[in-house]
């Protein structure tokens, strides 16, 4: 058995993309990573070489990788993932060491929505950046155009109906009570 006591030096990156709950939106989205590790192993009876260490190695940094991500989901901006790179490679530091292994050095050179994702929301923040004018006309369209939905149409039958309910008291205007439903014709 080789001898396993120096530094190896792991690349690593995500084949598929990490699910992750963007922080600001809301929106699913998915993120992409890649990154480099440096590992001194702590237990040489977990590995039979330094090829072994790096291959497994790999594994370790991309599963450690997406735990630390999916521990971000929903409480951070996907936008902003590459300010948190510090934190995600403490966390998977941390990871590495139930492996047999300590990470000398992590460094995660990109992480970050995958293309289709970052389109998804780049065109949801452009979209929902209205005005305060534009946003009250559109909730002043909205209110206008409920009430034309909900006003009863004008017929010589509504003059007919009682104004008010007999039994409760609230405004009617039609043949039953909008708020207890009694009947009142």
């Amino acid at each position: 058995m080789e001898q396993i006591n120096q530094e190896i030096a792991i690349r690593f990156g995500t084949q598929y993309p990490i699910p992750f709950r963007d922080g600001k939106t809301g929106m699913n989205v998915y993120v992409r990573a890649n990154g480099s590790a440096r590992v001194v192993v702590k237990d040489p009876a977990k590995y039979t070489s330094p090829d072994d260490v790096e291959s497994r190695g790999k594994m370790i940094a991309v599963d450690q990788l997406m735990k630390a991500v999916e521990s971000l989901s929903g409480t951070v901006d996907a936008m902003s993932l590459q300010m948190q790179s510090g934190e995600i490679a403490r966390s998977m530091s941390e990871g590495f060491k139930e492996y047999g292994l300590e990470a000398a050095a992590i460094t995660i050179m990109n992480i970050g929505p995958d293309e289709e994702s970052a389109e998804r929301l780049k065109k949801n923040v452009s979209d929902s950046s209205f005005s305060a004018a534009q946003l009250n006309e559109m909730m002043q369209k909205a209110t206008a155009a409920a009430q034309a939905v909900s006003a009863p149409k004008a017929s010589a039958a509504q003059d007919s109906f009682p104004k008010f309910c007999q039994y409760c008291g609230a405004k009617a205007g039609s043949r039953f009570c909008p708020e207890c439903g009694k009947q009142l014709v």
